[in-house]
């Protein structure tokens, strides 16, 4: 019993020795509740997001047009809005998008006691690619993209693939679906697929979306 009596007294020191880095863990944001518009809630889920030093800060991202290139800054336009904290805990916080926002892509902030954790709301997420062959396309096919947040109101969708050579290509549909036609002079071979909506500028390696979806071109 010796050994098992020791366990025992160890445990709640380890404890009480583990407890405050735990509480000092970095926030972090798992999911958010996009697509979303002005005057609309928003719900952020993650761990570490009950105790706030302030409010929920939104800022909007300038409408640049996409290009080819990653970039490493994403350009926001106006002033930043602070947003009061709706029903803070551990595991989820709310807010809401102020009225006065043009529609569009925004980035936001939470302070916490253990730091501030930041994400996009409305940035374009693919779910998954079919071409016109299933898992392949073909030159001169068509090339259909599947997620969340692929085009915004009144703005023209772009969808950008890099592989053997990088083209940027118009895409129709709607926010949750978007159809490509490809070149016929397409080359053959592996293309990753990215997607933007029209809002939030030419930041491919965080604006754009679906960098881990990919295309075989060929027949």
């Amino acid at each position: 019993m010796e050994p098992l009596s020791k366990a025992l007294r160890v445990f709640p020191m380890l404890f009480l020795v583990m407890t405050p880095v735990l509480l000092r863990a970095q926030p972090a944001v798992f999911w958010a509740s996009d697509p979303v518009a002005p005057g609309q809630t928003v719900l952020l889920t993650g761990h570490g997001l009950g105790q706030l030093t302030g409010d929920v800060t939104v800022q909007r991202l300038a409408d640049d047009a996409p290009g080819l290139s990653p970039t490493s800054q994403a350009r926001t336009e106006g002033r930043a809005y602070a947003c009061a904290a709706l029903q803070p805990s551990n595991e989820a916080v709310k807010f809401i998008l102020p009225g006065s926002l043009k529609a569009g892509m925004y980035r936001y902030a939470v302070p916490t006691v253990a730091g501030t954790v930041s994400g996009l709301l409305n940035r374009p997420v693919i779910w998954w690619t079919q071409g016109d062959l299933g898992e392949h396309a073909s030159p001169g096919g068509e090339l259909r993209l599947f997620g969340k947040n692929l085009l915004g109101p009144g703005k023209t969708a772009a969808v950008l693939l890099r592989g053997p050579e990088s083209l940027r290509l118009e895409g129709t549909g709607t926010t949750w679906a978007l159809r490509v036609k490809l070149p016929a002079t397409l080359r053959e071979g592996r293309y990753q697929v990215f997607a933007h909506s029209g809002w939030g500028g030419p930041a491919v390696s965080r604006l754009w979306g679906g960098d881990r979806k990919s295309l075989t071109a060929g027949w």
